[in-house]
């Protein structure tokens, strides 16, 4: 391997993240408006380059820290973008993020940053290819939430089986049936009802996630 080749050259990686939160029930993206050219004034998905010091997990954690001033995310890759074409300045590789926090929490820091969250279907125009790396995160987005306890982290501690199941619809932009729902989640034993004098004014149980890890597992069939 030659390591003086040229097209070895004005090279680097990029980290970024399609970070999603549940706002009322509606699913939206945190975008950040860019401050300099090239693009002035679009959004951008949250992300930045990767030091040399660091791999692109923790690289995107720490933005998410210089960028928001929040400490943890949960971030999960789903894909690499590496189009020589992607970026005007330099050659850069975008490995991309899903990542899911609560709006309350970002709203409640001190952001430097110009931010907002967006639904995810009346987005503004994005800078570079950030409309594509986006799809393509709602669709991992979608894939994992049929394939795991991705649910969780948009739930709070305790919840009933209609809030949760309103979560699902949400993110897979689809009804589902009541009774087959709750069928199915009670089968798979991911959840546990909480002690009988904790429930809703109309009497509802509440449930809790009996794992607080996220567990690989077919919840839902992808047809």
């Amino acid at each position: 391997m030659n390591k003086r080749n040229p097209l070895y050259k004005n090279q680097g990686i990029h980290s970024i993240g399609c970070i999603f939160t549940l706002d009322e029930g509606v699913i939206k993206v945190l975008l950040l408006k860019k401050q300099e050219e090239p693009y002035k004034g679009k959004w951008l998905l949250l992300g930045g380059a990767v030091y040399n010091n660091e791999d692109t997990d923790t690289a995107l954690k720490r933005d998410i820290k210089e960028k928001l001033g929040l400490e943890y995310a949960y971030i999960e890759q789903f894909h690499t973008f590496s189009s020589p074409e992607r970026t005007q300045d330099m050659r850069m590789v975008a490995v991309a993020y899903i990542g899911i926090t609560d709006i309350k929490k970002i709203d409640q820091l001190d952001v430097q940053n110009e931010y907002e969250f967006f639904r995810i279907d009346k987005l503004p125009k994005l800078a570079y290819d950030h409309l594509e790396i986006l799809t393509r995160g709602i669709e991992a987005l979608k894939f994992r939430m049929m394939k795991s306890t991705l649910a969780s982290l948009f739930m709070p501690v305790e919840f009933t089986l209609p809030e949760l199941q309103k979560v699902y619809e949400c993110v897979l932009d689809r009804l589902l049936d009541r009774r087959n729902f709750r069928r199915k989640l009670l089968s798979l034993g991911l959840i546990e009802p909480i002690e009988e004098n904790s429930k809703t004014s109309s009497g509802a149980i509440k449930y809790r996630f009996k794992n607080e890890d996220i567990i690989d597992i077919d919840i839902f069939d992808l047809h």
